[in-house]
Formats: C-alpha cells, sequence, structure tokens
C-alpha cells in the first residue's frame, strides 16, 4: 500500500472500489486515498472476522470436551 501511496496510478490496472451507493468507481490518482483507506478497513475486517470466527469455534470445541469451566486466567 506504501508503494500505491507514493506512486501515481497506472491506469492499465484496471483498480476499482465500491462507493457509499454500492457503484465501482475506477481508482485514480485523485481517489486514491479513498482506495487505500477502503482496503485497510477491509482486510482488517476480514482480519477480525476470521479472528473471531477461530475463538468461537475453539470456545465450542472446549465445551463439547467439557473445557467450559477451565479459567484461562488463572
Amino acid at each position: 500500500m506504501v508503494q500505491l501511496k507514493n506512486n501515481p496510478i497506472d491506469e492499465n490496472q484496471k483498480r476499482y472500489f465500491p462507493d457509499s451507493h454500492g457503484l465501482q468507481i475506477p481508482v485514480t490518482d485523485m481517489n486514491k486515498d479513498k482506495y487505500i483507506d477502503w482496503l485497510v478497513e477491509r482486510r482488517f475486517n476480514w482480519s477480525v472476522e476470521q479472528q473471531t470466527k477461530f475463538l468461537l469455534n475453539f470456545a465450542d470445541e472446549n465445551e463439547r470436551h467439557g473445557f467450559a469451566n477451565i479459567s484461562y486466567l488463572k
């Protein structure tokens, strides 16, 4: 993303991102900061979602095996 921010947009790469109405907007040098913000938010949200799924599955597995009462904070 640093490279994207510090260099001009290559118009041949055809990058797009959704606006607030869901329409796909082409990335230009004028709006690449918004594109980068959108990418960061999307990647962060995906990462949090994956971690949450893992933790919920972990908790379910522990409960199924009778480990639900174990305190991991002791």
